[in-house]
């Protein structure tokens, strides 16, 4: 399944794409339109019940015809944002995470021996079509890279490689902006 984000109005709403991915069908308008019980109205919320949050949606696209058209909106006509548009935490990064990177910015063919991490504030999410705010009078070597967010959905600690996948909730296309003379200035 994919989810969205999308604005309805004057608030964020949460999405999900139906089968053709033409057609955003809003979460809590569908379950309402089948009579069904309360769901999840964003994207944590949906994160945070998990599998049930899962089988629900999945029960609501088994009947998207009965869902009225009042609950979907072309695709070609929603305003997408951010996936998850202010994250409870910061966003956490892994620097110089393949070899041509770390050459870039290091001139080695080696990768570091140990994972280079750093975080970015929950307020600097932006969506898609949103002005990324460039200060100038601070920096003159802005850089952006597209980047694979991985979403955590389960928590846990010392998870072994094999069960990882499991902690997974989704992966959203990001767009990591850095100010490199800022950065050089420090370790990360």
């Amino acid at each position: 399944m994919t989810f969205v984000t999308y604005r309805r109005g004057d608030e964020d709403r949460l999405g999900v794409l139906d089968g053709a991915r033409t057609v955003v069908v809003d979460v809590a308008l569908a379950a309402d339109a089948v009579g069904a019980a309360s769901a999840p109205t964003d994207m944590l919320g949906l994160i945070e019940a998990g599998d049930d949050g899962l089988s629900f949606v999945r029960s609501l696209l088994d009947r998207i015809d009965a869902i009225a058209a009042g609950a979907k909106t072309p695709l070609a006509d929603a305003v997408l944002r951010a996936p998850i548009p202010r994250p409870r935490k910061n966003v956490f990064a892994v620097g110089l995470n393949y070899v041509a990177h770390n050459k870039e910015f290091t001139s080695q063919d080696t990768m570091p021996s140990h994972p280079i991490v750093f975080t970015k504030a929950p307020t600097s999410v932006v969506g898609p079509g949103d002005d990324v705010v460039i200060r100038t009078d601070i920096s003159d070597q802005n850089d952006y890279e597209g980047e694979l967010g991985v979403i955590i959905g389960k928590g846990g600690s010392d998870i072994a490689p094999e069960d990882a996948e499991e902690h997974i909730f989704g992966y959203a296309i990001v767009n990591d902006v850095t100010a490199r003379d800022l950065q050089k200035r420090t370790s990360q």
